[in-house]
């Protein structure tokens, strides 16, 4: 049977992914599905005790038997989930894919309106409202926060936050409730959590007349407001305690954080490095182990904490074609090459895009392992006449940024750039925020013409070589070919080392990454590629 399994938090930096499909016998157990996980990346074995486990939608046990097309959700401690299961599920459980229709909750992306959900659920005959906003602080046991972020999953979150909508309703008698939470990045003063409660007067007036005649006269319109006050906040807090302690699934993760001026404090977050080893020939070496490796961050030690041979990853793979005027003779080639790279280098867990530039960047064809897609892409791209190459850099990396497993980046250009908006240092930045590695293959119709643009070249050479990727020179078909057949190797060749920075202060926004080879045979010989750092903070671009 097949089950589909969504990782949530800190898991999809350790999976290399948000979701993944998984063959297991009939009878397996959301304890089998734990173990498979936790045999393949080590840093999940040692999160099970903390670990919740939701099948479709509803908290599970270990012991809790599975079903072809179960929808289960891996929530790590910091995603939310007390790990308390409910037992078995009931019978009439939907399956994945049907959205939850809720009455009282919502989850939204944009800024709360707290006055416009007021407005919607107050009505003239309510004799109060209390509303609970839950905003981010600026600061996080002690220290400065500048922002956080929320991610949930969704659909379970709804029914949570609705069952506790309902319980609210009918534990308070209140006449109506509305609870929002809001998800993505969320800057210092913002709303995340949103309850509004709304009651009838006559409920207060009952409540009112039988209580002691002193209580009375400190009232004011009939009721008291102490005893209102606290009649209707309860309902928002028994909301709110709940939501805080994670029953929907939800998580906060408080991003870059300065301790004084000058000096930054970084969240803890796994830190991939995607690495290629060749020998003295230029051919990839395989077979090496963890302990093969050693890694430091601006000359510190690190501990490996995930090892892993890359074949197994998605891969996600934006591929841009010069189309501008000075390539009119060598495209209809390179479309050809671009074509059998795509064929080669392609299963069904990996996406590419195609994308053609020339004053302009198009993308004709989005992420997709259809080839009848791809192919249709490459062949739809058309001549132009200048070349935004660092645009088309920019663009096809913030593309990528939103992908995950690996990601690369292929560039098939003269080096020529003319009309870019985008320079140079803002291209390079986003492609090292989003982790990509790219890989230049620069076609030089004549090698010694005076006409060559060996500044474009050159910043070519040094963005492949700061991402962990590399160059090529192609001036022949046969060359374009061999440029590819040498990356399809490389990708098939690379390793995860993945690691928790051990130094979580920082005088600069970047940090640098060294990873050497030591216990093999002949470790001098070999070259090692990797990024060359990564950026603390995020752009924002």
């Amino acid at each position: 049977m097949r089950v589909r399994v969504l990782f949530f938090g800190i898991l999809k930096d350790l999976a290399g992914k948000s979701s993944d499909s998984l063959d297991l016998p009939d009878g397996a157990l959301v304890r089998d599905l734990l173990e498979h996980y936790a045999s393949r990346v080590p840093r999940v074995r040692e999160a099970l005790a903390s670990l919740a486990v939701a099948v479709n939608q509803r908290y599970a046990g270990v012991e809790t038997e599975l079903r072809s097309d179960d929808e289960v959700a891996l929530l790590p401690p910091v995603s939310g989930g007390s790990g308390e299961a409910e037992g078995e599920r009931s019978s009439g459980q939907s399956a994945s894919g049907r959205r939850y229709a809720a009455r009282f909750a919502s989850i939204v992306r944009a800024p709360i309106d707290t006055q416009g959900v007021l407005d919607r659920i107050k009505q003239g005959e309510d004799g109060a409202a209390a509303i609970f906003e839950g905003v981010v602080r600026n600061q996080t046991r002690g220290r400065k926060t500048l922002y956080l972020d929320y991610e949930a999953y969704e659909e379970m979150a709804l029914h949570q936050m609705e069952a506790l909508a309902e319980q609210a309703l009918k534990e308070f008698k209140i006449r109506d409730v509305a609870v929002v939470h809001r998800l993505g990045r969320l800057e210092i003063g913002e709303t995340s959590v949103l309850i509004v409660v709304a009651e009838w007067k006559a409920h207060l007036s009952e409540r009112t007349a039988t209580m002691p005649r002193s209580a009375r006269l400190n009232s004011r319109g009939g009721y008291p407001y102490v005893h209102c006050f606290h009649r209707m906040i309860r309902p928002c807090i028994l909301v709110f305690l709940v939501l805080v302690c994670g029953a929907v699934a939800c998580a906060q993760q408080a991003p870059a954080q300065t301790q004084s001026e000058g000096t930054l404090k970084v969240d803890v977050k796994l830190v991939n490095v995607y690495v290629t080893v060749t020998d003295a020939h230029g051919a990839p070496v395989a077979g090496l182990k963890k302990e093969n490796f050693r890694v430091q961050e601006d000359g510190r030690d690190q501990t490996i904490s995930v090892f892993d041979k890359e074949s197994a990853v998605p891969l996600s793979i934006a591929l841009a074609i010069d189309t501008s005027l000075s390539t009119r003779h060598d495209l209809p080639l390179e479309q050809a090459s671009a074509k059998r790279f795509a064929r080669a280098i392609l299963r069904s867990v990996d996406a590419l895009s195609v994308f053609g530039f020339s004053e302009t960047v198009l993308q004709s064809t989005s992420y997709t392992a259809d080839m009848h897609r791809i192919e249709e892409g490459i062949d739809h791209i058309r001549l132009g006449a200048a070349t935004a190459l660092f645009d088309a850099v920019y663009f096809a990396a913030r593309s990528l940024d939103r992908r995950q497993g690996r990601k690369v980046m292929v560039l098939i250009t003269d080096g020529g750039d003319t009309v870019s908006k985008m320079d140079y240092k803002e291209a390079a930045r986003a492609a090292e925020e989003a982790e990509a590695l790219v890989y230049s293959i620069i076609v030089v119709p004549i090698e010694a013409s005076a006409g060559r643009e060996t500044g474009g070249e050159h910043a070519l050479i040094q963005l492949s070589e700061d991402t962990g990727g590399r160059y090529y020179y192609a001036t022949s078909m046969a060359q374009l070919d061999e440029a590819f057949r040498q990356i399809s190797d490389e990708l098939r060749t690379q390793y995860l080392l993945a690691y928790y920075p051990s130094q979580r202060l920082s005088n600069s926004q970047f940090r640098r990454i060294q990873v050497g080879v030591t216990g093999a045979a002949e470790p001098t010989s070999y070259h090692v590629r990797h990024r060359a750092g990564y950026y603390t903070t995020k752009s924002d671009f």
